[in-house]
């Protein structure tokens, strides 16, 4: 058996010297849609992952919404609310998916939904949603490229945003605090960078603030990290721990696998099994 999997692991990777069986590709929002979208995004996968490494998608404080294309059967909507953890979202060859990450903020204002109702939730949308967006689904281009499936989704965004309410400039403050300080801010920072006090913070954020903080630096830190890995994939993991300011090779390990749930080396081995394409932390 482990002879097996070791010749599957070899066989994986003989494919990934000819070409990566994932890509993945991030673009901007054009500018009208700045302050609701952080980016569009599409992934391809030309191969099941190995059955011994599945998939992973990185933890994110953001809701992400995305069409899911898979062969012979027809396109359909899923939403990603914010996560603290990674997830398996079952990969098979042939899946592409078209997306788009939502700010932290912006899930009730163009989706009309709670975050913390989406929070570690990831699936079909409510019917309401689904009707709102069926007119997205169809816009997206059966065999286009990445390029021409994001432009899509972004043209149908500029239809939809006179319906969008603007976000709390107090809400989008605390949370560039919140990443910015990779959630070790307090709340009462927090409050400060916002510009309002600690009740009226509590009164933007339902629940904890400081519980919504972990799932909002989660992203900012695992992303971070990876970033590095990306730029310069033969930089040793002690090198990165020490440019994102952590004590040692073993204190990024401990926290790594706390937010992502896996190790670097894993994740590592995911991002040599991907090619990726205008990926911003």
């Amino acid at each position: 058996m482990a002879r097996r999997a070791r010749a599957g692991r070899q066989a994986h990777l003989d494919c990934v010297a000819i070409a990566p069986p994932y890509r993945y590709a991030e673009t901007a929002p054009s500018p009208a849609l700045a302050e609701w979208v952080l980016s569009f995004w599409h992934f391809a996968a030309d191969a099941s992952p190995p059955a011994d490494a599945p998939f992973a998608v990185w933890p994110d404080g953001c809701t992400s919404v995305a069409i899911v294309s898979l062969p012979r059967i027809a396109p359909m909507l899923t939403v990603v609310g914010p996560r603290a953890t990674s997830f398996q979202p079952g990969v098979v060859a042939g899946m592409r998916l078209v997306g788009m990450r939502l700010w932290p903020d912006a899930t009730p204002l163009v989706l009309a939904l709670s975050p913390r109702a989406l929070r570690d939730r990831q699936g079909p949308p409510p019917p309401t949603l689904a009707a709102r967006f069926a007119s997205a689904v169809a816009a997206i281009p059966a065999n286009g490229t990445s390029d021409e499936a994001m432009a899509s989704l972004d043209r149908w965004m500029h239809g939809e945003r006179d319906a969008f309410v603007s976000p709390d400039p107090r809400v989008r403050r605390a949370i560039h605090a919140v990443a910015s300080a990779r959630g070790e801010a307090t709340v009462t920072q927090v409050a400060r960078a916002a510009g309002s006090s600690i009740r009226q913070l509590q009164r933007l954020f339902p629940g904890r603030p400081d519980s919504r903080s972990r799932v909002c630096s989660c992203p900012a830190t695992t992303r971070g990290t990876l970033a590095l890995r990306l730029s310069n994939d033969a930089a040793h993991w002690s090198r990165i721990a020490a440019e994102r300011s952590f004590a040692d090779h073993a204190h990024l390990t401990r926290e790594f696998v706390a937010l992502a749930g896996l190790r670097p080396t894993d994740a590592a081995r995911q991002l040599s099994l991907t090619a990726h394409d205008n990926v911003a932390p």
